[in-house]
């Protein structure tokens, strides 16, 4: 992506993350090699913002961005070189903000929506232990890794089957291997779990929960079935339960939903990125890539139930690669060219993304 280019609205973003229906184990992922040589590419994945400081005089630059192989698969940021220049001049060290800095502060809101309905035990091997699991070892390495930026992370958890479960606080990852295994003969209500998640997401979104203009909400739903209950009102059910330990949820019933309330109800939330794993050997592929492409996420699949470890991780790439970086520049008044520069390892194949801006006084801006 070269050239100068615009402000990034909410639709681009939608187009630039595109639905992947991606098979799982063929072929490498370029992310695991030592010293990536690929090819990169650019997604910007925000607008970028300009400030200016009238006490230091300097003009505060931020851009956030997903680093991406030639297939779309995300880079992470060891696999990179990064650099920042202003009218092709490399910005100085001095200038450059350090990543653990107040002014690159990320928000997250992250949620997963997972099937307990007993099919999932019923996949030979057993999919259900081995989806927790994952989705512990996910939690981990988002809090692993926001541990060590600006900003914080918060997680919701939902597990559906014939009615919701959602956790009650704020649950560790150990919590989630607590999740009982699921009765025989139970249902599914995946649209009603979408639609409650995304509908919860947009509130806290409203009370101020990770709604900064850098700030994500993504929600993971893994299912390996159809929905087959959600057309059902069992809304009268409320009640505060226990797991081993004390470790309190909420198990309720929902309103009858479609596909389409679901789909909707994710279009109506201005920040949510909806990312979605279908398991097993019958998925209905239709509806869960409609419920991803409603986010803007990727869809994955295998019918392996022992690939749901890397169905996960690979998810989980999607937004732990982010990269936001910046730089205080002490540009006298003026219109400058701002440029974005990423390289692979062996600094072989490069890409860029520029844009005008104005800096050094109150009017300093993105131009678009």
């Amino acid at each position: 992506m070269t050239g100068i280019h615009p402000c990034v609205n909410r639709l681009s973003i939608s187009v630039l993350l595109i639905v992947i229906t991606f098979i799982y184990g063929c072929g490498s992922d370029p992310s695991s090699q030592s010293s990536y040589g690929g090819p990169v590419k650019i997604e910007i994945t925000g607008v970028p913002s300009v400030n200016w400081n009238s006490t230091t005089g300097k003009t505060t630059v931020i851009i956030q961005f997903t680093p991406r192989d030639e297939n779309g698969l995300p880079l992470e940021g060891s696999k990179i070189n990064i650099g920042m220049n202003v009218d092709d001049k490399e910005i100085d060290n001095e200038s450059l903000l350090e990543e653990s800095a107040k002014e690159l502060e990320v928000n997250l809101l992250y949620s997963m929506v997972l099937d307990a309905s007993y099919s999932m035990t019923q996949h030979n091997p057993p999919a259900f232990e081995p989806m927790k699991q994952a989705a512990k070892k996910s939690l981990d390495e988002v809090n692993g890794i926001w541990s060590s930026r600006p900003g914080k992370a918060d997680f919701s958890l939902l597990w559906f089957d014939e009615y919701l479960q959602r956790n009650v606080g704020q649950w560790s990852s150990n919590n989630i291997l607590l999740i009982p295994t699921p009765k025989a003969g139970t249902a599914t209500k995946l649209y009603a779990a979408v639609d409650y998640m995304a509908s919860d997401m947009a509130q806290a979104f409203q009370s101020g929960v990770a709604a900064g203009s850098r700030d994500r909400h993504i929600m993971i739903v893994l299912s390996d079935g159809a929905d087959n209950l959600s057309w059902f009102d069992n809304s009268g059910t409320e009640e505060i339960l226990s797991l081993t330990g004390g470790v309190q949820y909420r198990k309720l019933g929902w309103p009858a939903r479609t596909l389409g309330d679901a789909l909707s109800r994710i279009k109506a939330h201005p920040k949510l990125t909806v990312h979605v794993i279908g398991l097993g050997s019958d998925v209905n592929d239709t509806e869960l890539t409609e419920i991803a492409n409603a986010g803007g996420g990727v869809y994955l699949k295998n019918p392996s139930t022992t690939e749901v470890n890397s169905l996960f991780s690979r998810v989980t790439k999607e937004f732990t690669t982010l990269q936001t970086r910046g730089a205080a520049i002490p540009l006298p008044p003026g219109d400058y060219t701002f440029t974005l520069v990423i390289k692979n390892k062996r600094n072989t194949e490069s890409d860029n993304y520029s844009f005008n801006f104005h800096a050094g006084d109150l009017n300093a801006r993105v131009i678009p």
